[in-house]
């Protein structure tokens, strides 16, 4: 088991530690003096000496640093939890700074968490570091996301409590979600399950399996891998469009419960093993989706072709597809694009392209010479300047160097028609393989990340033999 994971299996018996981290030895390193190659060192000692004044004057950390064992209360009754990790530091001014990642097993994903002043417990002309204590409530907000949590910490700043809030298109047209946020410090355990070393290590368990549900189309398997503590599990759920990404979890006394929290996503699965050795149970999608699901242990479960899924229409041309770049500018495919190329349809809100933007990276770092690559993205705003702010940002942030357009909003309907070159849009991200005559050699609907391994290497593998083909004119 890699470190990263064994320190966040760890933690059941440190909450002890942490707190005093919290109250003692973090203070102490705060107010040490700055060693000659100290960043502080460019900060002129006076102001220097006062911020240190100002410091004995107040506490002004907002939460403790370390593990935080967060939360969902579903309109089902059930928990949708998640791991946050919390960290601490001054800057230059000794102002503090606070980051934040959600951990979802072996995954990290930033956040960002600011603190919220309330203008009424402030007198004009207040200096905010000479404030009796730090704020008692913050944001924490998801990049490529609009969703935001708000909480308001209690008076020992343990514990959190506050909402998560989130938008989501209904037939009625946009609807939010407020959902129940709680948060514990010092609490490294993934679900309410008693502490690690006291639950029952599973001798074994089936890694593959065939997933029926209610009303999710066609066919799915899902993928677990048992951890060597014999307690955790780490997996994922596969479809024709996608995986669900890295889902982490515990089984214990017949119950699995496995969770991945992004900022913009939810999911739940929470499932009793039955006698037969099938496992019956809900998944959730945050608040405002859940069904039942089946799942019975087979060495043949697969899902369908997924380059035979969905279809380019007849008589378009890549080259002459039309969107306007970050800029504004209308741009067409042929004119950032020659010779053998990929096109990629994605949305920078959507897990599965993150995934999928990480492998082209390599892609374009291989073959980015003899292969031409353009992102055609399908946003959430409702505005083409804040789809454009949104996918800049998500091209700095994931270090995209090939083109990006931006195409309109994300509804695959609506999308399907923009395109106006698919049967149908049916998955994010969708790839679309061009050869050097400029006709399409292939689709290929969804992508199966890394959370499945085995999957994964072979999405690899059938890429690059399209690719070769490609680049060899066949």
């Amino acid at each position: 088991m890699s470190t990263h994971l064994l320190r966040r299996l760890s933690t059941l018996t440190v909450a002890g530690v942490l707190a005093a981290g919290w109250s003692a030895a973090s203070l102490a390193q705060d107010d040490a003096e700055p060693g000659p190659d100290d960043p502080r060192r460019g900060v002129p000692t006076t102001d220097w000496r006062e911020s240190q004044e100002v410091e004995t004057m107040t506490r002004d950390r907002l939460i403790p640093p370390g593990l935080w064992r967060a939360w969902l209360d579903l309109p089902s009754g059930h928990e949708l939890s998640f791991t946050l990790d919390v960290g601490f530091r001054r800057d230059h001014f000794r102002d503090p700074v606070y980051s934040i990642d959600l951990l979802n097993g072996t995954d990290d994903i930033p956040a960002t968490i600011t603190p919220i002043e309330d203008a009424a417990d402030q007198q004009p002309g207040e200096d905010e570091r000479l404030r009796d204590s730090a704020p008692d409530r913050f944001e924490i907000t998801f990049a490529g996301s609009s969703a935001r949590v708000e909480a308001t910490v209690n008076e020992g700043r343990l514990k959190v409590a506050g909402e998560y809030i989130y938008e989501r298109q209904t037939d009625a047209g946009p609807m939010e979600f407020r959902v129940p946020f709680s948060a514990i410090n010092g609490d490294g355990r993934r679900f309410d399950t008693p502490e690690p070393e006291a639950l029952e290590p599973m001798p074994e368990l089936p890694e593959d399996w065939a997933v029926t549900f209610e009303s999710r189309e066609g066919p799915a398997v899902m993928s677990l891998r048992l951890l060597p503590d014999g307690r955790h599990v780490q997996g994922t759920i596969a479809t024709p469009t996608g995986d669900d990404g890295v889902l982490f979890g515990v089984f214990h006394e017949g119950r699995l419960r496995m969770s991945r929290f992004t900022g913009a996503s939810g999911l739940l699965y929470d499932a009793t093993l039955q006698p037969d050795g099938s496992l019956i149970g809900t998944f959730h999608s945050l608040a405002h989706h859940s069904e039942t699901f089946t799942a019975t242990p087979t060495k043949d479960a697969a899902l369908p072709d997924l380059f035979e899924q969905t279809r380019w229409l007849d008589g378009v041309s890549p080259a002459e597809l039309a969107f306007r770049d970050v800029n504004g500018s209308v741009t067409t495919v042929g004119d950032i694009a020659s010779g053998p190329s990929l096109l990629y349809i994605f949305g920078t809100w959507c897990h599965n392209c993150t995934d999928a933007t990480r492998y082209l990276n390599e892609l374009h770092t291989v073959h980015g010479d003899r292969l031409s690559m353009v992102g055609i993205a399908f946003e959430s705003p409702d505005t083409f300047e804040s789809q454009a702010d949104r996918v800049s940002r998500y091209a700095q942030s994931r270090d995209v160097e090939f083109p990006l357009l931006v195409a309109g909003q994300r509804d695959k309907s609506a999308a399907t028609e923009t395109l106006g070159a698919l049967d149908r849009l049916r998955a994010y991200p969708t790839f679309v393989f061009v050869d050097d005559k400029g006709q399409v050699a292939a689709v290929h609907q969804g992508f199966i990340g890394p959370a499945d391994p085995d999957r994964h290497a072979a999405l690899r593998s059938s890429f690059d033999a399209v690719i070769e083909d490609l680049l060899a004119g066949s």
